[in-house]
């Protein structure tokens, strides 16, 4: 178990959901994060589910051991690496993400950002996800970053959680 780790594999779009399905039943651990997004309909408001990083999905597996179920399964595009190697997901970056997506607090896509100054959060819901700070209007938001992936994912968060991240 302990040559276990995430990588973040390019599916075809829109099929986000459907792969992590197929994954989980190969017995792979697949998350495809996602966030809810109200829609206005000319009748009604819904509220759907859409990807919080389209076109990708994260799979826990060992790659010194056959990849093949993994990229031939159905949607699949790439495992992301350099070259023709996989390149592993920081844990802790996965980890931040899963507890985002499991605390229900308001999150966006949003662009990557390499710069900005570095937080903890040291109280919430999210105690303990590290980030970077980005200010919105009145609201202070922390941007959780998939370095992989050049891409990012902004969360509303109280001002008294967070510190300065040394």
């Amino acid at each position: 178990m302990s040559n276990l780790s995430w990588f973040a594999l390019n599916v075809r779009a829109k099929s986000e959901r459907a792969v992590a399905k197929q994954l989980e039943q190969k017995n792979y651990s697949a998350f495809a994060p996602t966030c809810p997004v109200r829609r206005v309909r000319s009748d009604r408001v819904i509220t759907l589910e859409v990807p919080l990083f389209p076109g990708y999905v994260f799979c826990q597996f060992d790659p010194a051991v056959r990849t093949a179920p993994v990229v031939t399964t159905p949607g699949v595009l790439s495992i992301l690496g350099f070259g023709s190697k996989p390149t592993a997901v920081d844990d802790d970056e996965v980890a931040a993400i899963q507890l985002i997506v499991n605390s229900r607090v308001r999150t966006d896509p949003c662009p990557y950002l390499a710069m900005g100054a570095r937080v903890r959060l040291h109280a919430g819901p999210l105690r303990g996800v590290e980030g970077f700070v980005l200010g919105v209007k009145s609201e202070l938001r922390v941007v959780v970053s998939v370095s992989l992936l050049q891409r990012s994912i902004a969360v509303d968060i109280d001002p008294a959680w967070a510190t300065l991240d040394d």
